[in-house]
């Protein structure tokens, strides 16, 4: 008989049995910020999107978050999202956003990526925590 690919543990995704009692660790997926995003330097710029589980996460959970990052190709979807979401902010910092400092303009873009709203690798939070971490998009004249 032929094993399915989720017969062992770092072969599931990160939803395969996550509310599992055994499963202690299981929060890690939901709570811990596990995809990571970064910007491309070029006009117009872009986000990629990578996983990057926490590296005090059991070795079973990087693999299976990194299963199911490549499995749902989360990577083109999330591009695919924050394209839209990207030119819009692009345009409104050529606009009425232009005459803010890099600081302020940070400011803007943590308020986003802070918010309580959005869970943990939603696409948008994850976008919006590589912008303000990106000097370059912050001060650059987009």
């Amino acid at each position: 008989m032929a094993k399915s690919f989720q017969d062992h543990a770092e072969n599931q995704d990160a939803h395969s049995h996550a509310y599992c009692a055994e499963n202690y660790d299981h929060a890690c997926f939901h709570e811990d910020m596990w995809i990571r995003a970064e910007v491309t330097h070029e006009v117009p710029c872009a986000i990629q999107y990578k996983v990057c589980p926490p590296d005090e996460w059991l070795e079973v959970n990087k693999r299976r978050a990194s299963n199911h990052f490549e499995f749902f190709n989360i990577a083109r979807r999330y591009l695919v999202r924050a394209a839209e979401d990207l030119g819009t902010l692009v345009d409104q910092r050529r606009g009425f956003m232009k005459n803010l400092s890099p600081e302020v303009f940070r400011e803007q873009l943590r308020s986003v990526a802070q918010s309580q709203s959005l869970p943990a690798n939603h696409w948008r939070k994850v976008m919006y925590t590589a912008l303000v971490d990106d000097e370059w998009f912050c001060s650059a004249e987009l």
